[in-house]
């Protein structure tokens, strides 16, 4: 007789050597059982927390009233939630660069907004994995490991940023990723 884990084990391997996404539907049966050595959180176990989300919702959120520009977020001091360290209305690309530290790793949501010639106003969500070469390895490995969780946690991004010094980052270098589509 199989037992519970090996069961869960075997569609957990399965669903994951085909795709990204592990999507189980199992029987009320197994989805009971309490199965320790099975997570189905991203490899460094790292959760995302509900201020995340809801920092991010506002942001999203348009209309007339005072409306978010950026979002930056950090792992928790213990290492074991992603919270939001900081958040702005600050228009100011400047701002936000400065708000990113030099020295370690972050990730970051900017409302990216700028004029196409003839065509208007675009705006576009980006996301930011800060990863500067003056980070700890360490740090770098968790991060890295993490990003996924909250990368997927928040729905709406359009693009995606990764950085490890400021001219990867600057202003002209991600409105030209944005802006052709290839970021």
């Amino acid at each position: 007789m199989v037992s519970h884990s090996r069961v869960l084990q075997r569609a957990f391997s399965v669903t994951t050597s085909r795709s990204r996404s592990v999507s189980l539907n199992l029987p009320s049966s197994l989805t009971q059982f309490n199965c320790p050595s099975l997570s189905l959180t991203q490899s460094s176990g790292v959760a995302v927390s509900e201020e995340c989300l809801t920092v991010f919702n506002q942001l999203k959120m348009a209309g007339s009233g005072k409306k978010l520009k950026y979002i930056i977020f950090a792992l928790a001091p213990d290492n074991k939630e992603i919270v939001v360290e900081k958040s702005s209305d600050s228009t100011s690309y400047d701002d936000f660069i400065a708000d990113l530290p030099a020295d370690t790793c972050r990730y970051a949501v900017y409302d990216l907004v700028w004029e196409k010639p003839g065509e208007g106003t675009r705006s576009k969500i980006c996301f930011y994995a800060w990863s500067p070469d003056e980070a700890k390895i360490k740090t770098k490995m968790l991060y890295a490991s993490s990003k996924d969780a909250l990368r997927r946690a928040l729905v709406g991004i359009a693009s995606e940023i990764q950085g490890t010094d400021h001219s990867e980052i600057a202003y002209a270098e991600v409105l030209d990723k944005v802006s052709r589509g290839t970021s």
